[in-house]
């Protein structure tokens, strides 16, 4: 049974608050990374309004303008809910850019990537059943 957990969710006009908070020095690069991410696996993406959220236990994600079938290079390729498309590609921005500090030498930003990745994957885990196992499968 999924638990209820509060959230804040933020619209376009706040992203500059929450985009520092979410990806450390990568803020500027995140919402790229995020949208080129779209354009190459969701089938119909064109762009659109999206709203940043975070969680009462500290996960930061999106939520996507709408629901879209991801085609990803790890075999998945099924319908996905605005809401599960943004976690997925949030999860998939904070291993990326885990990746990238770590090259760079940036321990603690590395660190945070990494911390962000964790809490969003756990935070997942109070999602139904149905949204939780779409996720797993899309990051696996």
């Amino acid at each position: 049974m999924a638990n209820t957990v509060t959230a804040k969710i933020y619209g376009p006009a706040q992203k500059m608050r929450f985009l520092p908070y979410a990806f450390a020095e990568f803020y500027l690069q995140a919402e790229n990374y995020v949208c080129s991410f779209m354009k190459k696996y969701a089938v119909g993406y064109d762009g659109g309004c999206w709203e940043y959220i975070t969680y009462e236990n500290g996960a930061c994600a999106f939520i996507a303008p709408d629901g879209y079938q991801l085609t990803l290079p790890n075999y998945f390729d099924e319908p996905v809910s605005a809401k599960e498309a943004g976690i997925i590609v949030a999860l998939y921005a904070y291993s990326h850019f885990c990746c990238v500090a770590f090259e760079r030498g940036w321990q603690r930003v590395n660190e945070t990537m990494a911390e962000r990745y964790h809490t969003l994957r756990d935070f997942t885990e109070t999602l139904p059943p149905e949204s939780q196992s779409r996720i797993f499968r899309a990051i696996d």
